[in-house]
């Protein structure tokens, strides 16, 4: 390989596995339950998005997409 095809190969290796490493270095210091449009607020907690997902209609029926799935989860 020329000087300049290894000069590219260590410039590219440098910046993707230092894209990694930086990602990596980020996500611990700001985990993603923490962060975005959500962050802590008392509406983002598991147990009321949850609660949100899971509506039952007028009919008793739930009305997600999954309605089979998560009443056999339910039960169980």
């Amino acid at each position: 390989m020329s000087g300049i095809a290894l000069t590219m190969m260590l410039l590219f290796i440098v910046v993707i596995w230092g894209g990694l490493v930086a990602t990596l270095i980020h996500l611990q210091r700001h985990p993603d339950d923490m962060s975005g449009q959500l962050g802590t607020n008392d509406f983002a907690t598991d147990e009321v998005l949850i609660a949100q997902e899971i509506r039952t209609n007028g009919n008793g029926e739930q009305s997600s997409d999954n309605a089979a799935e998560e009443n056999v989860a339910t039960q169980a």
